[in-house]
């Protein structure tokens, strides 16, 4: 049996009530292959607020802005990883990162990407501020 990659949500319905241990051999190596040989990888092509479930995103603007609002720090896991990159060439298009309420990323109330392939990451400290950074391009 092939091992599969399964979102949080999944591993937490099924391990949230594990009393009759009825957890499989095959569901176990799945919780493991899940939180540690891939990163869940998805795409945006218009504004959204990120889930937990979330982590790799590659999102096209075209020629507009698109909105990537990120969850409460206070309600998401401190140390909880996002990576974004803005994945098209269109002209004008901009990918802007938005915390939530009066939460920041580095100090700052937005963060922005227009240029194509580039890339940014956020991590939860656990508090009202995100660190943010940049990844280089190859």
């Amino acid at each position: 049996m092939t091992d599969a990659i399964r979102t949080l949500t999944a591993l937490q319905t099924l391990y949230a009530d594990n009393e009759v241990q009825a957890i499989s051999p095959q569901d176990l190596r799945d919780g493991f292959y899940s939180s540690l040989g891939a990163l869940p990888y998805g795409t945006l092509t218009a504004s959204g607020t990120l889930t937990d479930d979330q982590c790799v995103v590659s999102v096209t603007a075209g020629t507009v802005e698109v909105t990537v609002h990120l969850p409460s720090a206070l309600t998401t896991r401190a140390g909880k990883l996002y990576v974004l990159r803005k994945s098209d060439a269109g002209a004008g298009g901009t990918l802007t990162v938005n915390p939530s309420g009066t939460e920041t990323v580095n100090t700052a109330a937005t963060k922005s990407i227009t240029t194509q392939y580039s890339a940014m990451g956020v991590i939860n400290t656990g508090g009202l501020d995100w660190v943010g950074f940049t990844l280089a391009l190859l």
